[in-house]
């Protein structure tokens, strides 16, 4: 359930991506799969997505080759080592389903382009500016129910991995995402392969950016 007010929505994304979203209303949605598996440091990816849990680690213990332990702990006594951080995630085996990710702006958009965060350029080069984020939301969801494809949406919420104990679902990302604000489609599907989903082109109440003429902002 969306509990905040969006007042517009971003998409970034190749040229070919968004400007087919821009002019025709296809949207692309990738299995889950492809955001857990990181090749190299990139902003899109998160190997947490999927995690039902994430457990602070207070103590690790050790062994090297030649039998001798070494001891990790966050309150270290006499012989220990300091840990400053340590945590494991519990994952879903075996998960399928498909995610369409955006970004929800809540207040007057001019100010979040000034302020518009250079990590986005791994997404890709252009930026799709809904200013009818409803209207898109709705057409989303009149595809979905057409389609019979069951799907959950919301605003993803953020949360420190060096200290958060407890549960987490697909709304649940890191910290170190926040900047995205990101506003997320979670379908269900039992195939690990891309979907696309046809809407009535987003022109008639949308314009397209060309990412580093927003960047550029960012250095006046």
């Amino acid at each position: 359930m969306i509990e905040k007010a969006i007042t517009r929505i971003l998409k970034v994304g190749k040229f070919e991506h968004i400007h087919s979203l821009y002019e025709d209303g296809l949207v692309y949605c990738n299995p889950m799969e492809f955001f857990k598996i990181c090749e190299k440091e990139d902003a899109r990816f998160d190997k947490s997505e999927a995690a039902t849990n994430i457990t602070q680690v207070s103590q690790i213990i050790l062994q090297g080759n030649n039998g001798q332990k070494f001891k990790f702990s966050k309150e270290p006594k006499e012989g220990e080592i300091k840990l400053k951080s340590a945590f494991k995630y519990d994952h879903i085996n075996n998960f399928n389903g498909n995610l369409f990710c955006c970004t929800a702006i809540y207040q007057d958009y001019s100010k979040d382009f000034i302020e518009f965060d250079e990590r986005f350029s791994d997404f890709g080069d252009t930026i799709l500016l809904i200013e009818k984020p409803m209207k898109f939301v709705l057409a989303l969801q009149d595809c979905l129910k057409s389609l019979n494809l069951g799907y959950s949406m919301d605003i993803v919420k953020y949360y420190d991995k060096k200290s958060y104990d407890g549960k987490l679902d697909f709304f649940s990302k890191p910290d170190e995402y926040s900047f995205q604000n990101e506003l997320r489609l979670f379908i269900e599907n039992d195939h690990h392969e891309p979907i696309v989903l046809q809407l009535p082109p987003l022109k008639e109440y949308s314009s397209l950016f060309k990412l580093k003429d927003i960047l550029l902002l960012n250095k006046k």
